[in-house]
């Protein structure tokens, strides 16, 4: 026992700008200026091996906390989240818990706080409730907090509303009937129920008959050029798919070949 505690025994301290080195007689012990303040060190000190422990433990939590706080600054993460990177870093579950309740008591982690803000953030970039329940849970936020959530049908379909003249933008290379089909596809994207992107579609304005007869004469030249060779009928159908009728798929299909004639 007294070989042991002759070990332990503080040879020399070593102050740096960022580390202080613990030197005994076998060894060397590296901590941070915070855990060398906390601890009452110096120079023939006999220090227990409990105590040794104590101080590897204290700081190894002051350099999470560290890396902890730069988590927070960069994004204000959930618990969970903060959690999961301090298991990603080796933390103990007495170290997680130790930081999660200093930074829970400082106020830098709130799962509240955060829904409000991811809320915020949310609405500003046009999500729907489902897409916004799914990102809530996706960062972690306790699932208790998200069942507490209202949502307004009317502010719904306003949000959703908002989208349309970016979307009708992005699909106006489409005839109606494709624009129609991407844009109900966007909203869900979003997040809105089906039966929100469903109304949404009355609202979604048609091209004059000669911007429609445009793009189906487009079309039919794009299916030439795929399905020339499988013959008339596999046009047809690509057109069909593309939401054309029957009848104003036969009348560009006799028109195109009447300037063929010519």
């Amino acid at each position: 026992m007294q070989l042991e505690k002759n070990g332990n025994v503080i040879r020399k301290i070593k102050i740096g700008k960022t580390k202080i080195t613990i030197i005994f007689e076998e060894t060397k012990l590296e901590i941070t200026p915070d855990t060398y303040t906390e601890f009452r060190l110096y120079e023939g000190r006999s220090v227990s091996d409990k105590e040794i422990n104590e101080i590897k433990s204290r700081d190894g939590i002051t350099k999470l906390l560290k890396n902890a706080l730069v988590s927070v600054s960069r994004g204000h993460p959930t618990k969970k989240a903060m959690r999961e990177k301090l298991e990603a870093k080796g933390a103990s579950q007495e170290q997680i818990n130790v930081i999660l309740d200093i930074l829970t008591k400082s106020g830098l982690l709130d799962d509240q706080q955060f829904v409000k803000d991811y809320l915020d953030y949310a609405t500003n970039k046009g999500y729907g409730q489902d897409r916004i329940i799914q990102g809530l849970y996706q960062k972690g936020v306790p699932q208790y907090l998200i069942k507490e959530l209202k949502f307004d049908y009317n502010e719904e379909i306003k949000r959703a509303s908002s989208l349309l003249p970016r979307l009708e933008e992005k699909f106006a290379r489409y005839n109606f009937a494709s624009k129609k089909r991407h844009i109900y596809e966007a909203l869900i994207r979003f997040g809105y129920n089906p039966g929100i992107a469903l109304k949404l579609l009355d609202k979604i304005k048609k091209g004059s008959e000669k911007e429609e007869k445009n793009h189906l004469r487009k079309d039919y030249k794009i299916a030439l050029r795929k399905y020339e060779e499988k013959g008339p009928k596999k046009v047809i159908e690509y057109l069909r798919s593309k939401g054309y009728r029957y009848n104003e798929i036969m009348a560009i299909m006799r028109e195109e070949n009447d300037h063929e004639m010519d």
